[in-house]
């Protein structure tokens, strides 16, 4: 009667001093595994790599950051990165941005949600622009703004194509 009354008690005690069951899974290195987030199967990361970020069993994406979008798309050694440090301003007084942005900083080790440059594909220059979801989920705040017309207008001066990778 009384254990039904304080089912939260019981359960937290319960549980505090219960003794772990042992598992009789093997152990798996960690790193080697990935879940595909749509089918939710287990897939080999170098399968995963191999297959550019796409689940080989459900053809499911997985989430690519901005640096591997870049190694993925542009060739080894030609990429120049522009406008890496943009000062941060908060011109808008958002409440609690600057702890926002700084965490996110840390997290990523992005300066901005987005990252742009000048690059070969296959040989021919262009301008690539390409956002990261974990910065903020890759909102467009005033820098990502000022790069991305800056980017647009170096490309047009030098008459290169602008690919820009938005999520």
């Amino acid at each position: 009667m009384f254990k039904d009354m304080f089912k939260k008690t019981y359960t937290l005690i319960d549980t505090k001093y219960k003794k772990p069951v042992k598992s009789e899974e093997p152990s798996i290195p960690q790193g080697l595994w990935r879940k595909c987030n749509k089918c939710g199967q287990p897939i080999y990361v170098e399968d995963v790599k191999n297959n550019y970020y796409i689940c080989p069993k459900c053809n499911g994406y997985f989430r690519v950051h901005a640096y591997r979008r870049i190694e993925m798309i542009i060739d080894d050694g030609t990429f120049e990165e522009w406008d890496k440090e943009i000062e941060f301003s908060n011109p808008l007084n958002f409440p609690g941005y600057e702890k926002k942005v700084q965490a996110a900083k840390e997290k990523t080790r992005l300066n901005e949600a987005i990252v742009i440059g000048k690059g070969k594909i296959k040989g021919h220059e262009a301008v690539v622009g390409v956002c990261d979801a974990r910065f903020l989920m890759s909102s467009m705040g005033h820098i990502v703004g000022d790069k991305i017309t800056n980017a647009v207008e170096k490309a047009t001066k030098a008459k290169l194509p602008v690919i820009i990778f938005a999520c």
